[in-house]
């Protein structure tokens, strides 16, 4: 009998999904906690918004790998069932749990949690999962065209779907499911046509990385200064625009994030990490963990029991923020992998016949 060789994904990428995540749940820290902080141009303050800048790069870097990978598989009705299966499991059991917690929950909540990805439990997954129903479709669009063609565009729509609703975000031109495909294109571009980027050193990628890392964190920090300003007419005239404190660094369709993700990924890329198991594992966590932390339940008394407000210093706020990150996605990790032992034989009793019903039916027409 011919043995068959199952492929072992090498580890570089799975370690990038567990860096986009600890990203994504730094972000949610900051975002979620009412910190005690002046809003003047200070130190703390800056803190607080540069981890809040994570988000949106830990969720480009997810559809980049999307993207990255996609592009040369099918598109599986199998993998988007278990993602809904798993979304739904995760929804309903969190909605039991905090309810014999004591948690207050609404009608409206109880209605969320039977139904996430259609009433949005979480914005990522449902954007995603809508996404993922078109990614057939985007794949025949990108591979028909010629590489001039693919270029153009994404030079366009970089232009009216990131730039210009960054610089001028009263322009209604964007939603959280065009951006994803928008990004899933480049990570589709980059898979097509590594000659692009082989060429490119490393030190320069990283030269570029430092220089757009600190671009976002100076355009913060010079809208900070900005608003402190006394309202005259032309402050009040700039302020018009609608540009925030962390737009330019921070908004959904931010240049600079997006430059910033690319740039990872291609930095990971270049990584030679070998098959590693424990990385690996982890990383089949990262998706559960964000479940686990994001839900609309959970997030209130997660961030609550954290109660990062209490410091005010910037090397305490950044200490503790790393610090809980680790411990968020250790935990969840485990609790993930706990979890595992119920979620899998579910997955197995609901998808195992008709894979065997499939493989049957594939024996017959041979």
């Amino acid at each position: 009998m011919a043995s068959v060789q199952i492929k072992k994904r090498k580890s570089n990428i799975e370690l990038l999904r567990i860096f986009a995540i600890l990203l994504i749940i730094i972000n949610h820290l900051s975002l979620h906690t009412p910190w005690n902080v002046e809003k003047t141009a200070n130190v703390a303050r800056l803190t607080t918004q540069w981890l809040a800048s994570g988000g949106r790069l830990g969720v480009n870097i997810f559809v980049l790998i999307t993207g990255y990978f996609l592009i040369k598989s099918r598109f599986k009705w199998r993998s988007l069932s278990k993602l809904w299966l798993q979304v739904w499991l995760y929804a309903v059991a969190l909605f039991f749990v905090f309810r014999a917690m004591g948690e207050p929950i609404s009608y409206n909540q109880l209605r969320i949690s039977f139904l996430p990805i259609f009433y949005n439990q979480w914005w990522f997954i449902t954007a995603y999962v809508i996404m993922y129903l078109f990614v057939p479709f985007i794949n025949k669009f990108i591979l028909s065209l010629t590489k001039k063609e693919l270029r153009r565009f994404l030079g366009l729509t970089l232009i009216v779907g990131s730039i210009w609703p960054t610089l001028a975000p009263k322009i209604s031109i964007y939603s959280d499911v065009t951006w994803m495909i928008f990004v899933y294109i480049i990570g589709a571009y980059i898979r097509i046509y590594p000659e692009d980027f082989n060429k490119i050193k490393t030190r320069t990628i990283l030269i570029y990385f430092s220089m757009i890392g600190i671009l976002s964190v100076c355009s913060i920090q010079l809208m900070n200064w900005f608003n402190s300003l006394p309202a005259n007419f032309l402050v009040k005239l700039i302020r018009s625009i609608g540009i925030s404190n962390t737009r330019l660094a921070n908004a959904p369709m931010s240049p600079l994030s997006l430059s910033l993700a690319v740039l990872i990924l291609l930095i990971f890329l270049r990584l030679h990490i070998p098959y590693s198991k424990f990385i690996n594992t982890l990383a089949a966590n990262v998706f559960g963990v964000y479940l686990l932390q994001s839900n609309t339940i959970s997030h209130k008394w997660l961030w609550r029991v954290v109660n990062a407000q209490q410091f005010t210093d910037a090397w305490q706020i950044l200490t503790y923020a790393i610090l809980i990150t680790i411990i968020i996605f250790s935990v969840g990790s485990l609790i993930v992998w706990l979890t595992n032992f119920i979620v899998k034989p579910l997955e197995e009793l609901i998808f195992g016949s008709f894979d065997n019903y499939q493989q049957a039916n594939i024996k017959i027409k041979e």
